[in-house]
């Protein structure tokens, strides 16, 4: 789901938002631009968002409202409340007009016009139009959407490919969806066939083989056939303990954030105020109310300032 959300409108700009909806045009959709991953980040200076690239070196000038990370060779940024895409040039590539706008997934990327959310391409286009009340961003071929309350999957041809009867369903990844049947989550394939029947408190999703789930009272990691890998025994909430990402997972400890690896040790003393996982071998992190940037021996790339 988009990471933002913005603040519910009024009954008329809810009926100009449904009006708008029904007018938008769709289009074929089409192959991404550029799949190469692009070494920016986005970094605050003086209150205005930029980037930097791995070096710390400024890339592209602060001057947005907000800005996210870059994706398939585009990133969202914010100017005028409203999101659109950048370039790595820093040149706008589709003009902010979205409330909301996640990264580029599989050519497409999950935005929100009000309170509907749809799918565009690197044009603007809008492929799959914005119907649907929540919705994933495309991973493995698919998104899962809400539409009338009912969950179901969709393609990127906007055929429905199968309702699902579960409370509440998240996105792909590796291979497993995380969802909630019962009060109770567990995992399904692509088929909609449970591979993880549901005993979990909480089911976060797969990266690096990887699972955040909790069983009984403390969180732990499982790996793809349910198994902890990682002993079930932190006592926190989901919210303190990050995926895995690069061997790495970002876990707060006595209010402080660091990074464990895959045996459940910090390798990283928790000294952050909040800490990102990482991408591309950096991690944001915060101290202070201000954002910098780290590579994976905790060494700062970029020194944290406002």
């Amino acid at each position: 789901m988009l990471m933002q959300r913005l603040s519910i409108p009024t009954p008329l700009l809810l009926a100009w938002c449904a009006w708008i909806c029904f007018l938008i045009p769709s289009a074929a959709a089409t192959e991404p631009k550029d799949t190469a991953p692009v070494g920016l980040f986005p970094v605050t200076v003086k209150g205005k968002w930029g980037y930097i690239d791995r070096q710390g070196t400024v890339r592209i000038t602060p001057q947005f409202e907000d800005a996210r990370g870059f994706s398939q060779g585009l990133a969202p940024i914010q100017s005028n409340s409203l999101w659109g895409y950048i370039n790595p040039d820093g040149e706008m590539v589709i003009e902010p007009q979205f409330d909301d706008a996640d990264k580029f997934t599989e050519g497409l990327a999950l935005v929100r016009i009000c309170e509907r959310h749809g799918f565009i391409d690197q044009q603007g286009r809008f492929i799959i139009n914005p119907n649907y009340s929540e919705a994933y961003p495309f991973a493995e071929g698919l998104a899962a959407v809400k539409l009338r309350q009912e969950w179901l999957f969709i393609d990127q041809k906007t055929a429905p490919n199968r309702k699902l009867q579960f409370d509440t369903i998240a996105g792909f990844s590796e291979g497993l969806a995380p969802v909630r049947e019962n009060r109770l989550w567990g995992y399904i394939n692509a088929d909609g066939d449970w591979i993880i029947k549901p005993r979990f408190r909480y089911a976060g999703g797969f990266h690096e083989g990887f699972a955040l789930v909790r069983e009984k009272r403390n969180f732990g990691f499982i790996n793809n056939r349910g198994r902890f890998v990682i002993k079930d025994s932190f006592p926190v909430a989901s919210e303190k303990v990050s995926r895995f990402s690069q061997g790495l997972a970002a876990m707060r400890s006595e209010n402080k954030w660091g990074y464990i690896n895959s045996e459940g040790d910090f390798v990283i003393k928790p000294v952050f105020d909040w800490a990102e996982p990482f991408d591309k071998g950096l991690a944001m992190v915060q101290v202070e109310g201000k954002i910098g940037y780290i590579d994976v021996t905790g060494k700062w790339i970029w020194a944290p300032r406002r």
